[in-house]
């Protein structure tokens, strides 16, 4: 199922990029929700499923950062694409404030999608 990557002799030359989690992009995310947390023009309620949805996010990332998986490559391509859905939904959060119920269950989109993946883990 999945390899883990342990040591800095491991080559990964020959992996095709499906086969890896976007982590830096992932990141972007994570650290838009918790900034969106803290951002005083979302109600209370909004700011608090930002701040569970990016402490979920953060949980998933850790569990799949070092690995690159040899099977489940459409969940994979999927969660990746999810994660430049989710940034661009953000983005028009931030200049529209109306979009933000949009982006918070693009999160959950999100989150479920990497759920996928994290099964795929022995």
């Amino acid at each position: 199922m999945g390899k883990i990557i342990v040591d800095d002799t491991f080559d990964t030359s020959g992996l095709d990029s499906n086969q890896k989690i976007d982590i830096p992009e992932l990141f972007k995310v994570i650290d838009a929700t918790y900034l969106m947390n803290r951002d005083g023009q979302y109600t209370s309620d909004q700011r608090a499923e930002f701040l569970t949805k990016g402490d979920r996010l953060l949980e998933q990332a850790t569990q799949i950062v070092k690995v690159y998986f040899e099977k489940g490559v459409e969940e994979i391509k999927t969660a990746n694409k999810e994660i430049k859905k989710t940034k661009n939904s953000i983005n028009q959060s931030l200049l529209d404030i109306e979009k933000t119920a949009d982006t918070i269950e693009q999160l959950g989109t999100l989150i479920n999608s990497l759920s996928a993946v994290i099964n795929l883990l022995p």
